[in-house]
């Protein structure tokens, strides 16, 4: 079956697709939350958000910045994901069907437990 649009509603239909995934890409973040510290990050990784709680000012400073750290990749790794879930397809095979566990470092820190990303 030909498909009867003219040029100028393929070019419509072409934008309005991209102008979609644009959105869809740019409203993404996602949050992670563990031993009081809670950061948000956006679909290239960048940290958008950072808080601190009581717990948190309790921590060494090694072990702070080895929360964040861990936080921020976690919360990296699920942005990137659910970017390539707004692409459909485009990206397959890109990442693992998972996204894995901050990598843990041999400190005082624990790892922060999956469910304890959310989504904004």
């Amino acid at each position: 079956m030909a498909d009867e649009r003219s040029v100028e509603q393929l070019l419509d239909d072409a934008d309005a697709a991209e102008s979609s995934y644009s959105a869809g890409l740019a409203a993404i973040t996602k949050s992670a939350s563990a031993d009081g510290v809670d950061v948000t990050v956006d679909l290239h990784g960048k940290l958008i958000g950072l808080r601190f709680a009581r717990p948190a000012l309790e921590l060494t400073p090694a072990a702070l910045s080895g929360v964040v750290r861990r936080l921020v990749a976690w919360a990296s790794a699920a942005a990137l994901a659910d970017g390539l879930a707004v692409l459909g397809g485009l990206g397959e095979g890109l990442l693992p069907p998972a996204v894995p566990a901050p990598p843990s470092e041999e400190d005082e820190t624990p790892t922060p437990a999956p469910w304890a990303v959310t989504v904004h």
